[in-house]
């Protein structure tokens, strides 16, 4: 009675979905677009570009926020790991302390700078 014979499998058809076929279409479109855009636009300057790129001033802050996103990731990968090691509450509530206080830090800080630069566009755009 156990036999394979008298078992009828049944045979699944995949559903068609033409909306996810659609939406991949779309972002294709966009991406084609975008491409299109960054090569034949003159408006984009990049010699401009470029010469910033290579600047200096330029270099060391991009050196300095990758050396702050690791002091960050560091800082938070070691309180994470307090956190779920800690038993008692007390290293607990210690552990996500500086994750409450400083959950926010980014909005509070670029908040005002993002401000400024719409309230008072001249003074980012000035020379030096």
């Amino acid at each position: 009675m156990n036999s394979n014979s008298d078992v009828e499998l049944i045979k699944l058809k995949r559903l068609p979905r033409p909306g996810t076929w659609l939406a991949a279409a779309i972002v294709l479109i966009l991406a084609a677009m975008l491409v299109n855009g960054l090569f034949t636009n003159a408006n984009y300057r990049w010699d401009v570009v470029w010469l910033y790129v290579r600047d200096t001033h330029v270099a060391q802050a991009v050196g300095w926020t990758l050396m702050l996103t690791v002091a960050a990731m560091t800082i938070g990968i070691v309180l994470a790991v307090l956190s779920a090691v800690g038993r008692k509450v007390i290293i607990r509530y210690c552990a996500g302390l500086p994750t409450f206080t400083f959950g926010s830090s980014v909005a509070l800080l670029f908040t005002p700078s993002w401000c400024f630069g719409v309230c008072c566009p001249r003074y980012i755009t000035s020379s030096r």
